[in-house]
C-alpha cells in the first residue's frame, strides 16, 4: 500500500469529518498525490510522509476556522503572509515546540 494512501486510511475519522476532512476535495486530491510523491518519487520516511501529513491537516483545520469554510485551491493562491504568520503564532500558543512550528512551516 502507498504511504498516502496508508496515511489518508490511518487517519480516517480523526478530524472534523474523515481523513482530510479540511479540504476541498480537489484539494484533498492534491495533497494526497504531494504526500504520495514525497513516499515515492522522494522516497522520504514513513514516519516524515506522516509528520508532513499531520502538519498540513493541522494547516488546512486552521484555514477552515481562519476562512470560515473549506479552503480550496483558489484560497491557497489567495493567502497572504499574515495569514502563515497568523497559523504559526496559534501553533505556538498551543505550546507546539518551535522545532515542530519549523517542520509545519517546510511542509
Amino acid at each position: 500500500m502507498a504511504k498516502a494512501t496508508a496515511y489518508a486510511k490511518t487517519n480516517a475519522g480523526t478530524g472534523a469529518d474523515a481523513g482530510l476532512p479540511s479540504a476541498a476535495p480537489k484539494l484533498h486530491a492534491i495533497w494526497l498525490g504531494w504526500l504520495e510523491h514525497l513516499a515515492q518519487g522522494r522516497r522520504l520516511s514513513d514516519n516524515t510522509v506522516d509528520a508532513y501529513g499531520r502538519d498540513l491537516q493541522q494547516f488546512f483545520s486552521f484555514l477552515l476556522t481562519h476562512l470560515g469554510h473549506q479552503p480550496d485551491l483558489k484560497d491557497l493562491a489567495q493567502l497572504r503572509p499574515g495569514d502563515i504568520r497568523a497559523f504559526l503564532a496559534a501553533r505556538r500558543r498551543m505550546g507546539i515546540s518551535p522545532q515542530s512550528v519549523s517542520r509545519t512551516l517546510s511542509a
